[in-house]
Formats: structure tokens, C-alpha cells, sequence
């Protein structure tokens, strides 16, 4: 016959429950904050951006970080309340601890999916997303713990007791469901969606022209402030902050000049630079950008090669469909001898000055790698 263990008292066990679901509320919200702060502050670098394969940066950055409209931190803030909610109504007789249980176990399996994710596509990983991952396998365990100790019965048995004190407690809990539905259907229906970064469209009164280089620049005829930017088509921060300025010429056109120069991460095209497969495919779209200021549409296709997402290949007929060129042109501009050799001109003018990473940006014979100081930016207003 199996000795019955003797439990500790009740609340040494709704306690560490309690403390991991708020905890699990706090550390989403910090996610929440800092997957703002990634897509909207121009300078944001979260403390546990440590490394390309240990960032959470990078993991907020990704499609993956979204889920339903929504960031999946925020989902966790309100998954986790949800929860906090539960266990404050448990009791310990047969009272919410197998639902508790069945809603940590799929936080755990979701838990296992996000880590899978990092792992295989996003190659990289979040340290608070780890925090969040052991919260719901802690949260598993000790339920599983308090079942163990208080119910005597099995888990569908118990399921079935804890379904009938929901309808004996009908009024209450319906209450607290219908509240968390309406927050989430509010969150959904007012949360900005900022993660989608978009340059302004190009208006007939921005000036746009070719330095004596060739390069293409938008923005003051007699500027006060010109602006190089060393750009790479895949790389987040550049997309970031070239929605920045180019919002920013718009709000002062008579001020500001930018220059743009192609500076892909990807080896094929850098390997002054780069010696592994990062950014690749950045390369093909620098050189169809390239093509795009024989086509006198520079700044149009400029804008969108930054929504282009390439993965293993670049797929030509989805940037034929966004830049209304043809799949013809595009294998043109990709295989251009001229347009190689365009593209290899800015990238050893890059690395003769020192550029290391983008985006790069050269204001008054000065070097920014990343950002550009906000006492310069200021300047510009």
C-alpha cells in the first residue's frame, strides 16, 4: 500500500504559485516595454543584448515576435494575470488546481514551440524569454505538487470536481472571464501596431537628385546638415532608421540632405567585412536599388527593399509585384556587370573608412555606426 505523504500547510504551496505568476506578469511586461522601445526608439539597446546569438533585441525584431495583432509578451501579461486571477480563487480541496495545471502545462508547451523557434529560424535567444519559459515549467510543477498532496483523485476526476465548483461559483468566475475576454478584445482592437515600420511616401515637393558620384540623395537642395547613411537592405536598425529620417526630411525638407550608399552584410558581395552567411540575399537588393536610379525610382524601391524579407533565396516575382518591374529586369539588374561594380565601389569606400556594421552614418566627417546622436538629431529640428 502506497505510504501517504503528509502535506506541508496549504499556503506553502499557493504561495510559490502566487509569487511565479506575478513574476511571470512583471517579466512581460518588461518584454512588452522593451519590444516597443526595439521598434521605437531610434537608440535602444536592452540590457540583454549581449551577443548575435544571445539577444533579446534580435528576437523582438523578428515576425515571430507577433502573434494575433499582438506582441507575444502581451499576451503573456495577460495570460500570466489570467492565471494570478485562478489562484487566488484556488482553495486547497478540489478547487481550481487541475485547471491551473492543464493552463501551466500549455504554457509550457508553448514555452518549448518559442524556444524551438529561436532556435531553428531566429537563431538567437532572449534571456527574459528563458525567465518566462521557467516560470510556466515552475508553475507545472508546483500545481502538479499541490495535486498530488491534496486531491485523491485522478486528474479527470478531479478536472470534472473542479469544472462543478466553477458552476456552483457560476456568477463570480463567468465575472472574471468576461472581464479578461473584454481586456483582451480592447488591447486588440487599440494597441498601436507599431512593429510595422513605414517610410513615408515619397511626396512631388521632396527634391531628389544624384551627388557628383552618382549617388542618390533626397531631401534640402541647400542643406544644412547632409547625412551619409551605409545601409544593409536586411538589417533591422537600418530599416528603423531610415524610416526615421526619411520622416524627418518630410517634416523639415529644406534642411536636411541624406545620401544614400549600399553596404550589404552579405558575403558574397562583403567579404572584406563578412566571413559568414549573415544577411544573405542583401546584396541582390542593393543591386536592384541600383538599377532603380537608372529606372529614376531610387527612392520608391529604396523604401520598399526594406519589407522585403529574404530567407534562403530572393524570390524576384515578389519584388517584381511590389516594384512593378519585370521578372526579366530584375534578373537584369541582380547579374549587371555595371551595377556589381557600382555596388563594389560603395562597399570598399565603406570598408576603407572603417565601417564594421550598419547602419553607418557619416554627418560633418564623422563616423555613427548603429545611430545617430540625439544632440546631432536635435540640431536638425
Amino acid at each position: 500500500m502506497k505510504k501517504r505523504i503528509i502535506p506541508l500547510p496549504y499556503v506553502c504551496y499557493w504561495l510559490p504559485v502566487l509569487v511565479l505568476s506575478l513574476l511571470g506578469i512583471a517579466d512581460s511586461i518588461y518584454m512588452s516595454y522593451s519590444h516597443l522601445k526595439v521598434y521605437t526608439d531610434i537608440g535602444y539597446s536592452s540590457f540583454c543584448a549581449i551577443t548575435k546569438a544571445v539577444s533579446c533585441d534580435t528576437v523582438a525584431q523578428s515576425a515571430y515576435s507577433i502573434l494575433f495583432k499582438l506582441p507575444v509578451p502581451v499576451w503573456g501579461v495577460i495570460g500570466y494575470s489570467f492565471l494570478t486571477a485562478l489562484v487566488i480563487m484556488a482553495k486547497p480541496k478540489r478547487k481550481m488546481w487541475t485547471i491551473i495545471f492543464f493552463i501551466s502545462i500549455f504554457f509550457s508547451i508553448y514555452s518549448i514551440y518559442l524556444g524551438f523557434v529561436s532556435y531553428k529560424y531566429i537563431h538567437s535567444f532572449c534571456l527574459m524569454c528563458f525567465l518566462s519559459y521557467g516560470i510556466s515549467f515552475a508553475v507545472s510543477f508546483f500545481s502538479w505538487i499541490t495535486l498530488q498532496r491534496f486531491y485523491d483523485n485522478n486528474l479527470l476526476y478531479s478536472m470534472h470536481l473542479d469544472v462543478n465548483y466553477i458552476f456552483e461559483n457560476s456568477k463570480k468566475i463567468i465575472s472574471v472571464f468576461t472581464l479578461f475576454i473584454c481586456v483582451i478584445l480592447l488591447v486588440l482592437i487599440i494597441y498601436p501596431s507599431y512593429w510595422n515600420i513605414k517610410s513615408p511616401v515619397l511626396k512631388p515637393e521632396i527634391n531628389t537628385g544624384f551627388t557628383k558620384d552618382g549617388n542618390p540623395w533626397i531631401g534640402a537642395v541647400n542643406p544644412d546638415i547632409i547625412i551619409t547613411e551605409f545601409t544593409d537592405y536586411e538589417c533591422f536598425q537600418c530599416k528603423k532608421m531610415h524610416s526615421y529620417l526619411r520622416n524627418l526630411i518630410d517634416q523639415h525638407p529644406e534642411k536636411i540632405r541624406l545620401i544614400h550608399r549600399h553596404y550589404p552584410l552579405d558575403a558574397k558581395f562583403n567579404d572584406i567585412v563578412v566571413k559568414d552567411g549573415m544577411h544573405y540575399g542583401a546584396g541582390y537588393l542593393s543591386l536592384i536599388a541600383i538599377f532603380a536610379t537608372k529606372k529614376d525610382n531610387f527612392w520608391e524601391v529604396n523604401d520598399l527593399l526594406y519589407n522585403i524579407n529574404v530567407e534562403s533565396s530572393v524570390n524576384l516575382s515578389e519584388i517584381s509585384e511590389k516594384t512593378g518591374y519585370s521578372v526579366e529586369e530584375l534578373k537584369f539588374a541582380v547579374t549587371s556587370n555595371r551595377n556589381r561594380k557600382i555596388l563594389q565601389l560603395d562597399v570598399l569606400t565603406g570598408a576603407k573608412m572603417g565601417i564594421t556594421g550598419t547602419p553607418t552614418y557619416l554627418v560633418d566627417g564623422k563616423l555613427y555606426q548603429g545611430f545617430i546622436p540625439k544632440d546631432i538629431l536635435k540640431k536638425m529640428k
